[in-house]
């Protein structure tokens, strides 16, 4: 069975424009198993890419409901 260990986001505003901010992702896992490791880190960065595609669209949604 897999693992996660600790991780989380962090995201900080840009201090010049509103319309910006930084965003960190800490992510520590391990899947187990015999899978190569280039290819787990292949997947999970694009998961990751997904997750923080679909986030920013989330983000542009909620900004026009808002308007």
């Amino acid at each position: 069975r897999g693992e996660n260990g600790p991780g989380g986001f962090i995201v900080r505003k840009c201090p010049k424009n509103s319309n910006v901010c930084t965003f960190i992702w800490v992510l520590n896992t391990d899947v187990k198993g015999r899978l190569p490791r280039t290819l787990v880190n292949q997947s999970l960065a694009a998961t990751m890419f997904d997750f923080c595609s679909h986030l920013h669209r989330r983000i542009k949604d909620i900004h026009v409901e808002t308007s």
